[in-house]
């Protein structure tokens, strides 16, 4: 019996033997799989960063407009609409990041829910080497139908290709460090769209964004607002800019019509108003995409000179007809709407200079030639001419004195305060479209907002 028991405490003792080995093994065999795995990341991270742009990308610059900037003088802008660079979708060494940040709001009643306070998120991109001693220009984003926050910037584990052409256009020093921030007008995640493909969210968004993501947000992060007050926010409006795709550019449109106190620029991408819950009834026929900006912006006591719009859509893009309808409205208000496009070259029309009157007319110069000769024929004589060489003196004072008020007039409506671009062979579903859209758009309005500091 004892050497059964000791023959069996032995077998025993080999078993557990055995199984350590084999956990010993196992435990070894997944910390080097491990460490293959990181090494390949590694290796990944390192290839991504060697294929990263290492100069800006030489661009095929369609037009060179006038625009007005922060202190009232004019600057000459180059548009273009290029192809993304691959290299400019690889992460460079010097890379932002990307974090989610929570903040109260309220369901604001829409589509006729109960009114109640809520909590959302948005997704942030920081700038690499982000400091809150600096101020920051900041752009706000806006999904479309069915979308998220994470639509353009991604999540902190999953960023997107956007992510990487923002850090290649602030490393390459194309657009300077920008705060990017993801939004959503959708109550919770996950929520479906509806049955208006959420035109009340896009016309009702300007709500939350005002009162509750502008303050919270801006009161995290450092920007040029000087307190996250209406003051300290309205006073910032030149370094904010509001941006959408689809619905969401609808919603940029509305943010147009109400909110720029806050904003100067914006960035609607394949949508127009005509897809918002006023057009009903409007047809593309009418000027309504016109007529609703203009007093809209007027009731806000603001006036031509006090936006900058940047739209675009695609060629294959379903939503092309809305945005041209739109822009066919503006067309017909030059006096309001100082449109830039493809084929624009900065002449005025021979209506507006006939309008303007800048040149007399062959009558009236006719009858100024022929009250010369009759005085010439008179014969004025010495102190006529002492008078009218006095007169000719105090014209020319009172033209000298307003000369430089009617040079910076004309030079405001000689100005560009509306662009319009389309993307050859864009279609509306994808990031593709919007990517090359924002890397095209973001250096203009980069320079813009840079000429408020």
């Amino acid at each position: 019996m004892g050497s059964l028991k000791k023959t069996g405490n032995m077998v025993c003792r080999d078993r557990r033997g055995k199984l350590r080995r084999i956990l010993r093994v196992l435990l070894w065999s997944v910390i080097l799989v491990s460490g293959i795995f990181f090494l390949y990341l590694a290796g990944c991270r390192i290839r991504m960063h060697a294929k990263a742009p290492e100069e800006p990308a030489q661009r095929k610059v369609l037009q060179t407009i006038p625009v007005q900037l922060a202190d009232g003088s004019i600057q000459s802008l180059d548009l273009t609409m290029d192809q993304v660079p691959e290299d400019y979708g690889c992460e460079p060494f010097h890379h932002g990041r990307v974090e989610r940040f929570g903040y109260m709001t309220s369901t604001y009643g829409l589509y006729g829910r109960e009114e109640k306070k809520i909590r959302k998120y948005a997704e942030v991109y920081l700038p690499y080497g982000y400091d809150k001693s600096k101020r920051y220009d900041i752009v706000y984003l806006m999904h479309g139908a069915g979308g998220s926050a994470e639509r353009f910037l991604g999540s902190p584990f999953h960023p997107l290709r956007f992510r990487y052409i923002v850090d290649n256009l602030t490393s390459l020093g194309e657009i300077r460090p920008t705060i990017f921030v993801g939004l959503t007008y959708y109550p919770k995640p996950g929520t479906k769209r509806e049955k208006d493909w959420d035109a009340e969210y896009t016309k009702q968004y300007g709500k939350e964004l005002v009162h509750d993501v502008l303050p919270q947000v801006e009161s995290r992060y450092s920007t040029y607002a000087e307190s996250a007050d209406e003051a300290g926010l309205k006073k910032s409006r030149w370094h904010r800019t509001f941006a959408g795709f689809s619905m969401g550019s609808v919603t940029t449109y509305y943010r147009l019509c109400d909110s720029l106190d806050y904003f100067h620029n914006f960035l609607a991408m394949s949508g127009s108003l005509y897809w918002g819950p006023d057009a009903a009834g409007a047809g593309v026929m009418s000027d309504f995409g016109a007529r609703y900006i203009m007093d809209a912006v007027k009731e806000q006591g603001y006036t031509a000179d006090d936006f900058f719009l940047y739209s675009c859509v695609g060629s294959e893009d379903f939503a092309l007809d809305v945005v041209e309808a739109q822009i066919k409205d503006e067309r017909k208000h030059p006096e309001f709407f100082r449109i830039a496009e493809e084929d624009w070259n900065g002449e005025k029309s021979p209506e507006e200079t006939e309008v303007q009157g800048a040149e007399p007319s062959e009558d009236e110069t006719e009858k100024e030639d022929g009250a010369d000769r009759e005085n010439s024929a008179d014969g004025a004589d010495g102190a006529d001419r002492e008078n009218s060489a006095a007169s000719a003196d105090r014209e020319n004072s009172a033209d000298s004195a307003d000369s430089a008020d009617r040079e910076a007039s004309a030079d405001r409506e000689g100005s560009v305060n509306t662009v319009f671009l389309i993307g050859d062979g864009e279609r509306h579903h994808g990031s593709h479209g919007t990517d090359r859209y924002l890397y095209n758009a973001l250096p203009v309005l980069s320079k813009l907002m840079a000429s408020a500091s």
